[in-house]
């Protein structure tokens, strides 16, 4: 095995933890800016990773064929978020997307134990493509089932299960895409309650009048909130 693209990237992985860094803190802008509830990690690659996935993906230009050197993932509330997420990347002037979204969440491949989810090859302008980081956009229900189940009791272990275990993990996948639909339906139906309005108006006060919380501008204080509720103005 050629060990050139391994050395190298064990030479560079300072400035690789540099970028997932930089990275995650423009995703988070980007969230922060479009109103969007995020959690948002990033890191880079560790280099016995980047050595086992060469084996395992028999990479001739493993520097090339890696592109998750290092990767993101912004974890939503909602489903519906993903598409909200996916439009303020496109839409941000300081980061990049490479080619298409990878978006396989309409796929009908019930084989696969797996959530196909959303990401993309992003690079920061500024950067340039030589430094592409994978960004993941998940909910946190698809996140329990990639990061628990999917990587930790699936992996390389797909085409060897039993049937009884595989139709028990189906199972679980399909109570994790339900957990994330009811919770759509659940949001849905809250926002007509008006003890719902009652506690957004007094969270977002709370938020404005803590010590040192930042000047909100008009309007701050209605996102979220019925159309019929003024906003409240806070000046300096």
């Amino acid at each position: 095995m050629d060990m050139t693209a391994a050395l190298r990237f064990r030479a560079a992985h300072g400035e690789w933890a540099s970028v997932a860094k930089e990275m995650q803190d423009e995703l988070g802008n980007i969230a922060y800016a479009a109103r969007i509830p995020t959690e948002v990690t990033a890191r880079a690659k560790d280099v016995g990773e980047f050595v086992r996935k060469t084996i395992r993906k028999g990479y001739t230009d493993p520097w090339t064929g890696i592109t998750d050197k290092a990767g993101a993932r912004v974890i939503v509330e909602r489903a519906s978020q993903i598409d909200s997420f996916k439009q303020a990347l496109v839409e941000s002037s300081r980061l990049q997307i490479v080619g298409e979204f990878e978006d396989d969440r309409e796929a009908e491949r019930p084989e696969i134990l797996e959530f196909t989810g959303v990401k993309a090859q992003v690079f920061s302008v500024e950067r340039g493509s030589e430094f592409e980081v994978e960004v993941q956009i998940r909910t946190k229900a698809e996140d329990l089932w990639a990061s628990v189940v999917s990587h930790r009791m699936l992996y390389k272990k797909k085409h060897d299960l039993p049937k009884p275990l595989r139709r028990r993990l189906h199972l679980l996948l399909a109570l994790t895409e339900l957990f994330d639909d009811e919770v759509v339906r659940v949001s849905e139906e809250m926002k007509t309650l008006q003890t719902h309005t009652e506690s957004l108006l007094s969270t977002a006060a709370e938020a404005v009048f803590k010590p040192g919380a930042p000047r909100v501008e008009a309007g701050g204080l209605s996102h979220d909130l019925p159309g019929e509720i003024p906003c409240m103005r806070i000046s300096a």
